[in-house]
């Protein structure tokens, strides 16, 4: 009986660090669902920021081709509002590079 009861002692301990190994990855688990679901927002919200861009940089394209303007002709107004676009453009594709 001895060995038996060795034996139970064994397979108990095996299940007991099972246990603890299962609770562990469960826990990973949820953590890692976590953060997956903060990455999709921030990717959600990164995406609505450069169509953003995206648009202003058509707008601003399409006012250029319109007017044929150069440095020069374009009024400071425009000018300060196209920098900002390629400023934002600028950001979005060291975002993008960095993911």
């Amino acid at each position: 009986m001895n060995k038996l009861d060795e034996n139970l002692a064994k397979i108990e301990f095996k299940i007991f660090q099972l246990r603890d190994k299962l609770n562990q990855l469960q826990a990973e688990k949820a953590a890692l669902e976590q953060e997956n679901k903060e990455l999709k927002i921030k990717l959600s919200e990164n995406n609505t920021k450069f169509s953003a861009v995206e648009q202003g940089l058509n707008q601003a394209q399409s006012f250029m081709k319109e007017n044929q303007a150069t440095d020069t002709d374009v009024p400071s107004k425009y000018r300060k509002e196209i920098d900002r676009y390629i400023e934002e453009i600028d950001k979005c594709i060291e975002w993008l590079h960095n993911y």
